[in-house]
């Protein structure tokens, strides 16, 4: 335990001062907290990140049908259920079986006894003689019987004792067939409803046993889990290094551009116009001159609008494209930029900006300055084209950002944030 509490505060994902252990006889770990760390935050780190919480997977190994099968609780539980009530089942049919073995019987036995049909075989010199007179003697009471008189029944009947045959009570025999009709009908009844029947034979097992011995060892508790991406401290600086292209939270040098956790996944932007979603890197090549690298939170894209400023190559059309990117695959490569001869411009995430676009003087050309505005362009798919703004050939290109909603038939806006220079 006290392992994994240190290693956790070696890789930065908790802040403790220090860790003692006073285990006696009851185990007491005191962990002391950095400053301004508060007890609640590091709770959930501890649970995240070290042995003061363990997962098991129960994976039952079963043989089921002759094959070693991996079963899940609900799975074995549903078997066996499936599997109780086929036994039921056959247990029914089973004891039908019974009950009318004996119901044949006791008829046999009180035609035999009243019907005096063993005073047929007094004269009978041979065994095969015997149970000819037995059987023919039924003859005439063949509407009684379930089923025809068989060698089987003629030896069981000629075991009966004399003395039994003697002091024979119809009653009780009847008594018995009426039990043995109960019983049928009782039999008959249950396969209606085999669930029911289970339940209640499983009812009576648990009647039958101690309930303080057989009482239940384990306790149902419900656990909130802990989220180790929610618990993930964004302590990694993730640096970019314009002068070799990479990007990560092991690149030395460069430029801090933010901190992150190690779930964190980052968009980047190339001056291609290529995009990308990546884990955040511990040092990825990402290019020189990357325009934008930000978090690929779905929440927080949803909320960034990019405005693509682009270029044709050959006639030098200038473009404006306004998009967010609200899917992705991980890893895979994007283009905000159409198909085509076109080269990105400028990038902005400004919600809204007056974009200056400043012409080379030419004989008869009279406009040499325009101004645009965000807000007069609908945001659009990042497959869509984008909007062609001028024409003629740029000189230069300047943005400043707007703080209020102004179109371009509007006065001059009175607020504005920063300017860039193109």
């Amino acid at each position: 335990m006290i392992h994994s509490v240190e290693e956790a505060a070696k890789k930065g994902r908790i802040k403790i001062s220090s860790i003692n252990d006073y285990t006696a006889e009851f185990v007491n770990i005191e962990i002391n907290l950095a400053r301004n760390t508060y007890a609640q935050e590091i709770v959930d780190a501890l649970y995240a990140y070290t042995a003061c919480e363990t997962k098991l997977s129960v994976n039952p190994l079963v043989i089921r049908d002759n094959v070693p099968t991996i079963m899940g609780v609900h799975e074995i539980l549903d078997y066996h259920a499936k599997h109780l009530v086929q036994v039921l089942k056959a247990e029914l049919e089973l004891e039908k079986g019974h009950q009318l073995d004996k119901l044949h019987a006791r008829t046999l036995e009180r035609i035999f006894i009243e019907e005096r049909i063993y005073k047929r075989i007094e004269q009978k010199k041979s065994a095969e003689e015997v149970n000819k007179a037995v059987i023919t003697g039924f003859k005439n009471f063949e509407d009684q019987l379930l089923r025809a008189v068989d060698d089987d029944d003629v030896e069981r009947l000629l075991k009966i004792p004399i003395r039994r045959i003697s002091l024979f009570d119809i009653e009780k025999n009847r008594t018995e067939i009426e039990q043995i009709n109960a019983n049928l009908e009782d039999i008959e009844r249950k396969p209606g409803d085999l669930v029911g029947y289970a339940l209640s034979y499983l009812g009576e097992l648990k009647s039958m046993l101690d309930p303080v011995e057989h009482q239940r060892k384990t306790t149902l508790k419900s656990f909130e889990l802990v989220d180790v991406k929610e618990v993930a401290l964004r302590n990694l600086p993730v640096k970019y290094d314009p002068a070799n292209g990479y990007l990560g939270y092991g690149v030395k040098g460069g430029t801090t551009l933010l901190e992150v956790s190690p779930f964190d996944r980052l968009l980047v932007i190339r001056k291609d116009g290529s995009y990308q979603v990546i884990d955040a890197p511990e040092k990825e090549f990402v290019g020189k001159g990357m325009l934008h690298c930000g978090f690929a939170d779905k929440n927080e894209l949803a909320s960034l609008t990019f405005t693509i400023i682009y270029q044709e190559k050959t006639y030098k059309y200038l473009f404006l494209k306004r998009c967010q990117i609200v899917s992705y695959q991980l890893k895979k490569v994007y283009s905000l930029l159409p198909e085509g001869e076109f080269k990105l411009i400028k990038l902005s995430t400004f919600p809204n900006a007056e974009l200056t676009v400043s012409y080379k003087p030419k004989p008869g050309l009279r406009i040499l300055e325009e101004k645009f505005y965000f807000s007069d362009y609908l945001v659009k798919g990042v497959k869509a084209g984008g909007v062609r703004i001028a024409v003629k050939e740029v000189a230069s290109l300047k943005l400043r950002a707007v703080k209020e909603v102004v179109h371009a038939k509007d006065a001059e806006p009175s607020l504005f944030d920063e300017e860039e220079k193109e």
